[in-house]
C-alpha cells in the first residue's frame, strides 16, 4: 500500500491491495478533492507495498514485501503509469518485509522502510535514480513499526509513519541533510487518522500532508499552517478530505 505524486501535483498514484496501482488526475494541483480515476495497472507481483518516482518521472519504482525486491521501470511519457511495462532491473531489499521506499532530491540516496525488523535503510546510488548502482550504506532503528517515511524539502526533517496501534507519525531532526545516520527523534509525534495507516506524503511546499488508511481504503488530506510541521496539521478536521479507491469523494 502506498501513495505518490508527480512533480506538479496534477497526478496522484496509489497502490491498492498490493496488486494494482491507480492513477488519478487532479484538476486542482495537490487537492485530492478534485481527483478523478485514470489508468490502473497490475503491480509486478501481489505483494507490492510502496511506489516512488524519479524526479523527472521517467522511472517508476515498486517495492515488494513478498519477493523482497525493488523493481525499476522505464516510463514514457513521464509520469504516465500506463506506459510502465516490464521492469528494467531489480534490487534485493535489506528487510524481509519491506514496506516503502523514498529518494533524496537528486537521486543519490535511496531509502527502504522495513518492519522485520523495524528499520530504515539507506543506500548510496552512484548513478542518480538507477538502482543498479545502489550500494547499501547503513540503517537506523525506527521509533515504531514503520510503514512509510517522507522527507521535507531540504532533508533536515524525516517523518515516519507507524502502524502500531494506535498509528503515529514521528518527526526526526536530521543534522546532515538526507543522512539518516544524523537523524534523531525529536520527541514530536501526532496520532495518525485511523489504525491501518500505510503511506505518508507531503506536497511540494509542505502545506498539505496525505495519509493512506487501508481500513476504509481512504486517502486523507490535511492542511499544515506551518510548512512541514506535523503539529500544525492536527487538528483541524475541517481541513481534511478523503476519497475511496474508486475515485469517489
Amino acid at each position: 500500500f502506498g501513495i505518490a505524486c508527480n512533480d506538479d501535483g496534477t497526478k496522484l498514484y496509489e497502490v491498492a491491495d498490493g496488486e494494482f496501482i491507480h492513477e488519478y488526475t487532479l484538476s486542482t494541483p495537490f487537492d485530492i478533492d478534485t481527483a478523478t480515476l485514470g489508468p490502473v495497472i497490475s503491480t509486478e507481483d501481489n505483494g507490492v507495498r510502496g511506489i516512488a518516482w524519479s524526479d523527472d518521472g521517467t522511472k517508476l519504482y515498486q517495492v515488494s514485501g513478498d519477493t523482497d525486491a525493488i523493481y525499476q521501470f522505464t516510463v514514457s511519457p513521464a509520469f504516465d503509469l500506463s506506459s510502465a511495462g516490464t521492469p528494467d532491473t531489480s534490487l534485493n531489499t535489506q528487510s524481509t518485509s519491506a514496506e516503502a521506499i523514498a529518494w533524496n532530491n537528486d537521486g543519490t540516496r535511496l531509502y527502504e522502510v522495513g518492519d522485520n525488523p523495524g528499520k530504515i535503510y539507506q543506500y548510496t546510488v552512484s548513478t542518480p535514480f538507477d538502482i543498479d548502482s545502489a550500494t547499501f550504506d547503513t540503517s537506523i532503528d525506527a521509533v515504531g513499526g514503520p510503514n512509510d517515511i517522507t522527507w521535507n524539502d531540504d532533508g533536515t526533517r524525516l517523518y515516519e509513519l507507524s502502524n502500531v496501534n494506535p498509528s503515529e507519525i514521528y518527526q526526526y531532526t536530521v543534522s546532515t541533510p538526507f543522512d539518516i545516520t544524523t537523524a534523531s527523534y525529536n520527541g514530536v509525534s501526532i496520532g495518525a487518522d485511523g489504525n491501518n495507516t500505510y503511506a505518508l506524503e507531503w506536497n511540494n511546499d509542505g502545506t498539505l500532508l496525505y495519509q493512506l488508511d487501508v481500513g476504509p481504503m481512504e486517502i486523507t488530506q490535511y492542511a499544515a499552517s506551518t510548512p512541514y510541521e506535523i503539529e500544525a496539521t492536527f487538528p483541524p478536521e475541517d481541513f481534511y478530505y478523503w476519497f475511496n479507491v474508486d475515485g469517489n469523494s
